[in-house]
């Protein structure tokens, strides 16, 4: 600033002046410039290889400077992911467990820290059980984030509502608040009468979910747009009974659309693993069956996507 305009270094009375890069040994960072205004002070060869590797010096410093607040950013940002996943994990309940007649599993796997799908199993009142299955648009922390508020209203809603259908309205005006425009989830949500097997559910543009009854498969398809698209929307009830034997499937995208070389796994392949797998005993390993093929078909391929599967089978 000091040789800007019409000031120059002999205005400025500099005798003897020299100028070095700040070069860490791959990238020039900068410069270092020392002067004098001592009459007869003239720098030398000596002083200038002294200054350039005190340059040089101080070069590495400031690389080394940057890459520890670097090293120490990206550590601060991993703990900051971790407890993000550690609460978005303690969000999302266990699979219950002492229903009568009835099993019940859940699984969810993000392919990043913290993602955005999310599942939910609640005991009403009245004994009925809803069931919620949806996914976020997005991925990441904000879809994490919308994710949780999804989750708490749903909650503070369950009981506020007799039927899917009025739940479906007061959850989608709630996302409405809350969501970025542009931003929505689809959702699955159905109340379930554990005594006569009767499941009435709301479809807001979530995967259908399967039910496989013997070797047929029937989809619970009746609903309407996703939530948050439009602040108000005539959703529409379905219902249907699950005899005992019959196995309920309801998941998130990430499996019908895990992709290999531009192949979706597709919903074809996940109807036909239903099939084949709904007789095993044990319903954790029905769940650990179509993930083992999903990850059989991906070969080693990473994941794009969140995986979310729920199932529930009337014994």
């Amino acid at each position: 600033p000091r040789f800007l305009g019409q000031h120059s270094i002999v205005s400025q009375g500099v005798h003897s002046a020299m100028a070095v890069p700040l070069f860490d040994n791959e990238k020039v960072l900068g410069a270092l410039y020392a002067d004098s205004r001592i009459p007869g002070v003239a720098f030398d060869e000596e002083q200038l290889q002294l200054f350039t590797i005190l340059a040089n010096m101080a070069a590495v410093k400031i690389t080394n400077a940057r890459l520890l607040e670097a090293e120490q950013s990206r550590v601060r940002m991993a703990q900051e992911f971790a407890t993000a996943t550690r609460i978005q994990r303690g969000l999302l309940p266990v699979a219950p467990d002492d229903v009568t007649g009835w099993q019940f599993h859940a699984r969810l796997e993000t392919c990043y820290e913290v993602g955005g799908d999310l599942y939910d199993f609640y005991r009403r009142g009245d004994g009925s059980w809803v069931l919620m299955v949806g996914d976020v648009s997005g991925k990441g922390l904000g879809a994490a984030l919308l994710m949780s508020s999804v989750l708490s209203s749903a909650r503070v809603l369950y009981d506020s509502a007799d039927h899917p259908l009025a739940l479906a309205h007061k959850l989608n005006q709630a996302v409405v608040r809350s969501a970025a425009p542009g931003t929505f989830v689809t959702l699955c949500l159905a109340f379930l009468d554990p005594t006569s097997g009767r499941i009435r559910y709301v479809n807001a543009g979530h995967n259908p979910p399967v039910v496989v009854s013997g070797g047929s498969l029937r989809m619970l398809e009746d609903g309407g747009v996703p939530m948050g698209v439009l602040p108000t929307f005539p959703f529409v009830e379905g219902e249907m009974d699950l005899a005992p034997g019959d196995l309920l499937a309801a998941f998130s995208d990430g499996i019908p659309e895990a992709t290999r070389g531009g192949e979706f796994y597709d919903d074809e392949r996940l109807r036909q693993s239903l099939i084949e797998l709904a007789p095993l005993p044990e319903i954790d390993r029905i769940g650990d069956g179509v993930v083992s093929r999903v990850a059989e078909f991906l070969a080693g391929e990473p994941r794009s996507d969140d995986v979310t599967l729920v199932l529930v089978r009337r014994l």
